[in-house]
């Protein structure tokens, strides 16, 4: 999600230099690369691979908008940009280890409220 806002953030820098080309040769390229991990994630994940996909070219298609600004001479702080992605990582590496730990809880919980209610 955070990469479908920071390429709305950037997008309008190459609409108002008058560059939509560039955009849409970066698009094309993710959507390329969003097909192709999702058909090679798609049997072995399902439908989460191709959310995965969707997020892995999502990234990509932000960091080429980043590369790309950078010949104009735009530099928004990456340096920031990139603390904050491993930041975001990190965190949903362990909060996948933790719903994968609490996962099997959660199913007695929700029977014993149901005999509650």
């Amino acid at each position: 999600m955070p990469a479908f806002v920071l390429i709305k953030i950037y997008l309008p820098i190459f609409y108002s230099l008058g560059d939509t080309r560039t955009p849409l040769f970066y698009s094309i390229i993710s959507i390329f690369i969003n097909l192709g991990i999702a058909l090679a994630l798609f049997k072995p994940l399902g439908i989460i691979g191709i959310a995965i996909s969707t997020s892995i070219s999502s990234w990509i298609n932000l960091f080429l908008l980043i590369k790309g600004s950078k010949k104009y001479r735009i530099n928004i702080s990456t340096e920031k940009l990139y603390r904050d992605f491993f930041k975001i990582v990190f965190s949903v590496i362990i909060m996948s280890f933790y719903i994968l730990v609490i996962s099997d809880y959660i199913g007695y919980l929700h029977i014993i409220l149901q005999l509650l209610i």
